[in-house]
């Protein structure tokens, strides 16, 4: 049985003379929702790259679910929506599916149903708010089927209110249905308030500055982000960016 929905040994990668990632090694667990944090241009997006297929490492290994990552093996959520302005809401919810040959529409109006969307799916993506939006996306990457969702700071363009009340969302979702979250975000205070497990970036050639797992208990309260220990933990990774003493 395969626990680790991705395995990233010892990886490497450069652009020409320009390396970017260097002998980065971490995990996902089966179910388990990690957070990369890392300064601008550290590369985290090249990681998903990676691990997606798009592009090929000059060093290390890459697996997920146990097999060799290529491309079509992870579902993905950019930081903008990416919808098709074309299709219908439920049309832009099974791409990936159809992509594969199996899109089941029936699903998508049933999962749109189940995160406030009812009645938006014959819709068209300007006719939704930049949160809904983003529901969509989501909801695309989720229904791939897929063992690993990679989410690529996909609430970084909203408003302070509409980010909170994605938070909100995905923790709901995501406690239903546990799959495996690998999530680049810049925000120390999202990451904790979302993951398991966080990786803190260093700055380009990016490197593993420490592994840090998050001790607060599940299912997690907005109000966690007021406890005495979460706010030690901020304050500690933060330090840890700005390279401040310890």
């Amino acid at each position: 049985m395969v626990t680790e929905a991705l395995s990233v040994r010892d990886l490497s990668h450069s652009f020409g003379d320009l390396p970017v990632i260097s002998d980065i090694s971490l995990t996902v667990a089966a179910g388990e929702f990690v957070s990369i944090v890392g300064p601008s241009g550290s590369g985290k997006s090249t990681l998903f790259h990676l691990i997606g297929g798009l592009l090929t490492p000059a060093k290390g290994e890459i697996s997920v679910n146990g097999v060799k990552a290529r491309r079509g093996m992870i579902g993905y959520m950019p930081q903008q929506p990416a919808l098709m302005p074309w299709r219908t809401i439920e049309a832009n919810v099974v791409l990936s599916q159809e992509i594969r040959g199996k899109a089941d529409r029936m699903q998508a109006r049933e999962w749109l149903a189940r995160v406030g969307l009812d009645g938006f799916a014959r819709s068209y993506p300007h006719q939704l708010s930049g949160g809904m939006q983003q529901r969509v996306a989501f909801l695309r990457a989720l229904l791939s089927d897929q063992p690993l969702l990679c989410l690529d700071e996909p609430f970084s363009a909203l408003d302070a209110m509409t980010r909170l009340e994605m938070h909100r969302w995905l923790l709901d979702i995501w406690e239903a249905n546990r799959r495996a979250v690998l999530f680049v975000t810049h925000n120390i205070e999202e990451a904790l308030l979302l993951s398991d497990t966080v990786y803190v970036f260093s700055r380009r050639p990016a490197t593993i500055l420490e592994k840090v797992t998050v001790p607060f208990d599940r299912p997690r309260r907005d109000d966690v982000v007021d406890d005495p220990a979460f706010v030690k933990l901020r304050r500690r990774l933060t330090d840890l960016l700005t390279g401040a003493p310890r």
